[in-house]
């Protein structure tokens, strides 16, 4: 007869067997099977769970019962109570050494300070795979983990791999930011085919990876699921993306949205803006969506009504942030968006840059209509200032906090006089620079950092 009898007990998705002498049958129990099963659990996964032990049917043993009445079980179920998790750093730590990889100390410093915001915030240290690998097994089940902000990295589709096993585990994450990672459409696929996990994700963030339109149905099946169902933001800004052809990124549920700097098809804004909700949305980027050539003009004119008409959709009301960059809107399309942003009484920021065919109306439409809005920026709008209307705007009562202009050749003529309503408006709090023909009016350095 054997001395040993070997338990297999199956914990998560490993299964382990754990032998003990028959000699020693009598002198421990059940709870001394649920710690020896942890233990060689945690040698296997990095991990300790805190185990209650089952047949196999579903009946749980208490922690006294004796080893033999266990002993006729082919298989023992392990249900994870708990996890003993060490903190962050202190885990990243563990599972270089685990790995065989040198420590990085500042990607340790950062790490340490989730303990206090948990947020992981690793954004420019220029990560590869190699890399992230400690630090992605770290993750696995840091449940109080909110933020994961990864932007400026290189973890390309192998990261996704790694970060895709830790995912299911990160119960209360709302943001994921893997802008500028490399990133492809079978990244994407990895990420988000994973089977539960990220019902709380409220923000996504893909912007400047190569994902091209195969990604559009991966992220049309994510956003159709209810591992969707709190996703709130969605940042696809250069992603090679020139048609959205019928798939819905749950853009009626969005509060915010940035396809800026794709190649979109008329057609494709058209469907876009049709389902996008005017009512609903803070934040919306729509800049350089499409590229234009001379002979456009008919197309250009089109899709500067269609995206008038969106705003004309719905309330604006909660609107904070809008980039019109590049879109070719006209005076009087800003005057009907004006319109319809008088209700947007925490709008932060209008960005209408480059967008050549916008006059001194404009200029004096949006300071008089909307008075409420914090920030204007108007570069390479070379024809936004002219001597009528910057009389009426010197007249008026409220002023944005913030202004970019891009004078030209008027530079002489009204630089002057802007500063000096600049200065008369806001005092000692005034600040201004001037460069390469442009004027930036300011009261404060975060400000001119941040829209600079």
């Amino acid at each position: 007869m054997p001395t040993t009898i070997s338990f297999k007990i199956k914990v998560e998705n490993e299964l382990l067997l754990v032998p003990v002498e028959r000699k020693k049958l009598n002198d421990v129990n059940i709870r001394w099977l649920a710690e020896e099963a942890a233990r060689r659990y945690y040698n296997l996964v990095g991990l300790k769970p805190i185990l209650r032990l089952k047949t196999a049917d579903g009946f749980a043993y208490e922690e006294n019962d004796s080893l033999n009445v266990a002993l006729e079980q082919n298989m023992i179920l392990a249900t994870v109570l708990d996890w003993q998790i060490s903190p962050l750093g202190q885990r990243y730590e563990e599972m270089c050494h685990q790995l065989k990889k040198d420590v990085n100390s500042a990607v340790l410093f950062a790490l340490e300070q989730t303990e206090t915001s948990n947020m992981i915030c690793l954004a420019d240290f220029w990560l590869l795979p190699p890399i992230t690998e400690p630090i992605f097994k770290a993750v696995l089940h840091q449940a109080n983990l909110r933020v994961i902000n990864l932007k400026n990295n290189f973890i390309q589709n192998d990261g996704c791999r790694q970060l895709a096993k830790s995912l299911p585990t990160l119960r209360q994450l709302k943001t994921l930011n893997l802008q500028g990672n490399l990133i492809s459409s079978e990244g994407v696929d990895i990420l988000l085919s994973i089977p539960s996990g990220l019902e709380e994700l409220e923000e996504l963030n893909l912007s400047q990876n190569p994902l091209g339109n195969d990604c559009l149905r991966i992220l049309d099946r994510f956003c159709s699921s209810t591992a969707a169902k709190s996703l709130q933001q969605l940042s696809l800004s250069n992603c090679n993306l020139t048609n959205l052809y019928d798939f819905d990124l749950a853009f009626f549920q969005l509060s915010a949205i940035d396809l800026s700097y794709n190649k979109l098809t008329n057609d494709s804004l058209r469907k876009l803006l049709t389902k996008l909700n005017a009512s609903r949305l803070k934040e919306l980027n729509l800049s350089y969506m499409q590229e234009y050539t001379s002979i456009d003009e008919r197309n250009v004119a089109m899709n500067a009504e269609t995206i008038t008409s969106f705003f004309e959709s719905g309330t604006c009301e909660k609107f904070r942030r809008i980039k019109l960059c590049g879109c070719h809107l006209s005076d009087m399309n800003l005057y009907k968006i004006s319109e319809n942003l008088l209700k947007a009484c925490d709008l932060d920021l209008l960005d209408v840059s480059d967008n050549n065919k916008l006059s001194g109306a404009t200029f004096l439409t949006i300071l008089s209509k909307i008075s409420h809005l914090r920030k204007l920026c108007a570069l390479n709008c070379v024809h936004f200032v002219d001597e009528e209307r910057l009389e009426k705007v010197q007249q008026l009562k409220q002023m944005p906090s913030f202004l970019s202009l891009t004078l030209g050749d008027t530079c002489n003529e009204y630089e002057p006089r802007l500063r000096s309503l600049w200065q008369s408006h806001w005092g000692d709090k005034a600040k201004m620079k001037t460069f390469s023909g442009c004027l930036i009016l300011y009261i404060n350095e975060q400000d001119l950092l941040q829209h600079w």
